[in-house]
């Protein structure tokens, strides 16, 4: 009769040895940054809308509640007919913060057909045959979307 007691002292001493690989990579992985925890995006609630007419033509955000936006971290992205066009969202506004009932505006057709990369010509003819325009506006720290919306060119 042979006797092998040495058979369960290996078992448990290679199973706390895999324990301890395990939570020694774990920890290593957060301490390295390997498994970071997101940020959560901001919470805002934004209208666009179309206003003024002629040369007043322009595209109005609303920021009409939650949290300050830092302009610099924002980005608008347009969508009209197969043209799209990118603005980091600073190049419409002067104020480095967007506030709660704050408005953010192209200020004029001539300007918001240039950030809508467009002629002025062809603007007028998307506002004449009210033209879907879609907009979105991206939050660039968190590669998120805060504000998503299709809205028709057309003067009152």
């Amino acid at each position: 009769m042979t006797r092998d007691s040495a058979v369960s002292p290996v078992v448990g001493v290679m199973l706390l040895l895999v324990l301890v690989i395990i939570f020694t990579a774990v920890l290593a992985a957060y301490a390295g940054g390997l498994a970071q925890t997101s940020t959560p995006s901001p919470s805002v609630d934004i209208v666009a809308y179309s206003s003024g007419s002629g040369g007043d033509f322009s595209i109005i955000f609303e920021h009409r509640g939650s949290d300050a936006l830092p302009i610099a971290d924002c980005k608008i992205t347009t969508f009209i007919d197969s043209h799209e066009s990118s603005f980091p969202a600073s190049v419409v506004s002067e104020s480095s913060s967007w506030r709660t009932g704050e408005i953010v505006s192209t200020k004029n057709l001539t300007n918001t057909a240039s950030l809508l990369k467009i002629s002025e010509s062809q603007f007028v003819q998307y506002i004449k045959r009210s033209t879907p325009l879609e907009l979105r506006l991206y939050h660039l720290p968190t590669n998120s979307i805060l504000f998503k919306d299709t809205i028709l060119l057309e003067e009152p």
